[in-house]
């Protein structure tokens, strides 16, 4: 009964912090309160006869550096989702329906790229992936902090930074997943598998929170009235989008870290 509030309270927090403000009394309040719901949780769940989260699936390093990488993952993913809209709409004049358009070209790379992926990964384990996969989406990332102009002209290089930030994602997603189902015992696959869906799902959040919350806090600087993305002008927007692509991008960063540290250690284990 504890991981329905506890979730919730922690996704409060997560997606409307900077609404609220940092030294919020509600933002304070839910924070503690999912401190609290989340230590009663994994405190019954170890008392348990029959527990809903199996905690010795967290006590393998390859199934736990698997989800936090994921979720690492997703959140640069929905991070971009998020703040691509704004770039596209209110610096290059695009339209709504062609700003969606373009941002399709993300996980129509996802979807061509995956099947390879998972190819890789039966052939050579999640470690060549999962790794290339982050630093892929690292370098797009750095790309598209670097072309982005208050210029049409440079569309072609945004829409191929982001093609290249979609292949990385197609190439980390599935072997990490196939890597933390793995990492599982085999009675345990299916609450692995519905674990590996939380993590996606907070990562979710992690992403939409965190690029809202720093694109909100550097427009307010640039602007110098807190103002939202409506009454900034195009280069404020951009320069706020920068800050926002190299936070995703250390995010990435990360996930291909602990990628990289979890397969080294698995091999030097093993």
């Amino acid at each position: 009964m504890l991981i329905v509030p506890a979730l919730t309270t922690l996704l409060a927090v997560l997606n409307e912090g900077y609404a609220w403000g940092a030294t919020s009394p509600l933002l304070l309040a839910c924070g503690a309160l999912a401190v609290i719901l989340l230590m009663l949780l994994i405190r019954c769940e170890a008392r348990a006869d029959v527990p809903l989260i199996e905690l010795k699936l967290f006590g393998q390093r390859a199934f736990t550096a698997g989800n936090l990488a994921g979720l690492l993952s997703y959140a640069t993913l929905f991070g971009l989702f998020f703040l691509m809209p704004f770039i596209l709409v209110r610096a290059y004049r695009d339209s709504i329906l062609a700003a969606g358009l373009r941002l399709c070209i993300v996980p129509l790379m996802i979807g061509v790229v995956a099947p390879i992926g998972g190819a890789l990964y039966d052939k050579r384990g999640a470690r060549l992936p999962t790794v290339l996969g982050m630093v892929i989406c690292v370098g797009a990332l750095s790309m598209l902090g670097a072309v982005l102009e208050d210029a049409r002209d440079s569309l072609p290089a945004v829409m191929l930074a982001l093609a290249v930030f979609g292949i990385g994602q197609g190439l980390f997603v599935s072997p990490n997943n196939s890597a933390i189902v793995a990492a599982a015992p085999a009675n345990l696959t299916g609450e692995a598998g519905g674990l590996l869906n939380v993590a996606r799902s907070l990562g979710v959040s992690l992403g939409v929170a965190a690029a809202s919350s720093l694109l909100a806090w550097r427009l307010a600087a640039l602007t110098g009235s807190g103002h939202n993305t409506l009454h900034a002008n195009s280069r404020q927007l951009l320069s706020a989008g920068q800050d926002v692509i190299a936070l995703l991008g250390s995010f990435a960063a990360i996930a291909g870290a602990i990628s990289l540290a979890q397969t080294t250690f698995s091999t030097r284990k093993a």
